[in-house]
């Protein structure tokens, strides 16, 4: 506080500062008295902990508040005045949209209620919350599995990132990882080695990790693949007669096994046996 003094004889007085309890003074005098008016400033209050509620990452920084704090005890206010803060104003808001923990923010619109509330004055607040990441959605659809016959799985997520395909925990060759845009289904060409139930998932990452969670294992979907069907092609026999040298039995089939031979009589493979070709030597 500063008492200043005018007037001709300023020179020959001094100005001693007075101090008026819980406020500002401020005297300016002129001429050769002290004839000025006191100017005194309400004395700033603030709230203590101020808890905004916590949020899921939306892309703005709205918010709400969850604890006032102490609104009947100020920081700053003189013991025994009749202060309080009124709330319903109060409009909050965090520092950025991104996900964070803890995360700042403000609350203005405070306004002071009691008997002393024109002694002081309160301004923007200071809190803290949470914006949490967001869990993206994701869905895999896997049509019906042929043994050997290769198959497109479908992936969608709701954001952009990278998929890894895997069955059966393990990543699929040549789809390690696959990079997907927001709701654009992206796909993975796998081939069924067997006729067992196999379980597909998928992991994700999110091009923006900073607001969102990366996914393990998710969208477990099981298949059984059918067993693949087989063309045999065989020549087929000409008229024998009892004592003709032995014939050569001559199939094969598409899907590359050994094929046996039956007759109404007879079970083969003959004892002489080359590749997929089998003598038939028995005319009795």
């Amino acid at each position: 506080n500063r008492l200043t003094l005018g007037g001709n004889d300023a020179p020959n007085y001094a100005a001693r500062a007075a101090q008026l309890e819980g406020q500002a003074l401020a005297i300016t005098c002129s001429g050769n008295g002290l004839n000025g008016t006191p100017d005194i400033t309400p004395k700033s209050v603030n709230l203590n902990s101020i808890v905004l509620t916590q949020k899921v990452y939306d892309g703005n920084s709205s918010a709400s508040v969850a604890n006032h704090g102490d609104t009947e005890n100020l920081v700053g206010e003189i013991s025994g005045d009749d202060l309080r803060v009124d709330i319903n104003g109060a409009i909050a808001t965090y520092d950025s949209a991104t996900a964070g923990s803890p995360k700042s923010g403000t609350v203005s619109g405070y306004a002071l209620l009691g008997d002393d509330r024109n002694n002081y004055q309160i301004g923007t607040q200071i809190a803290s919350g949470e914006i949490q990441k967001r869990t993206p959605t994701t869905s895999l659809v896997v049509p019906s599995l042929t043994y050997g016959t290769a198959a497109n799985l479908s992936e969608t997520a709701s954001v952009a990132g990278n998929f890894t395909f895997k069955v059966g925990g393990t990543a699929i060759v040549g789809c390690d990882p696959v990079a997907a845009t927001a709701n654009t289904p992206v796909t993975c060409s796998y081939t069924p080695t067997g006729v067992s139930l196999v379980t597909f998932t998928v992991d994700f990452t999110p091009t923006d990790s900073t607001n969102y969670n990366s996914l393990t294992a998710q969208n477990s979907t099981n298949r059984t693949p059918a067993k693949a069907n087989q063309t045999i092609t065989f020549g087929g026999l000409s008229d024998q007669t009892y004592g003709d040298p032995a014939v050569l039995l001559d199939a094969t089939s598409d899907s590359k096994l050994t094929v046996s031979y039956v007759t109404s009589s007879h079970s083969y493979p003959h004892p002489v046996v080359h590749t997929n070709k089998h003598c038939y030597r028995d005319w009795e």
